[in-house]
């Protein structure tokens, strides 16, 4: 913990939980090993008006109750985690996009530059050379606008 803390912090907050039946105290969520809701321990007289670490100045409070108490979010890893997945998912979806685009545009340029070669040297087998290529070019190209169906799909 901070400086604010002291070193027993976890101890004292597990007893408040235990001592309130991991139960929050306001809208009565469960959590520890009876739910799934994050629990926080509150000071009741806060810390910046002199309130202290006893476990007779906490409560157990749920994170959404803890944050409408305060009037802003707080300490909730979860909570954070949920506000950065849509933003960091749009992130990573958009550089998956670049890669594929890029790995799809090189691939091709091989296929194609493979091709001509092939063409150059023996020009009158030009279906021959053509066909073979031709599914591999086509399954190039469906791979460079698939970002643009999937991020209609995935709307």
């Amino acid at each position: 913990m901070t400086r604010d803390y002291p070193s027993d912090w976890d101890k004292r907050r597990k007893a408040v939980y235990r001592r309130d039946s991991y139960q929050c105290q306001h809208c009565g969520a469960q959590g520890g090993p009876r739910g799934n809701t994050e629990l926080h321990a509150h000071h009741v007289v806060p810390k910046s008006r002199g309130g202290s670490h006893n476990p007779n100045n906490l409560t157990t409070l749920c994170q959404q109750c803890h944050s409408q108490v305060h009037g802003r979010p707080v300490g909730s890893k979860s909570g954070q985690n949920q506000q950065r997945t849509t933003a960091d998912l749009k992130t990573l979806w958009d550089n998956f996009r670049v890669v594929l685009t890029a790995v799809t545009v090189l691939i091709l340029a091989v296929l194609v530059l493979t091709h001509l070669t092939y063409l150059f040297t023996n020009p009158s087998s030009f279906l021959n050379a053509l066909f073979p290529g031709l599914p591999a070019i086509l399954l190039g190209l469906i791979f460079i606008w698939p970002s643009k169906a999937l991020e209609v799909i995935c709307r």
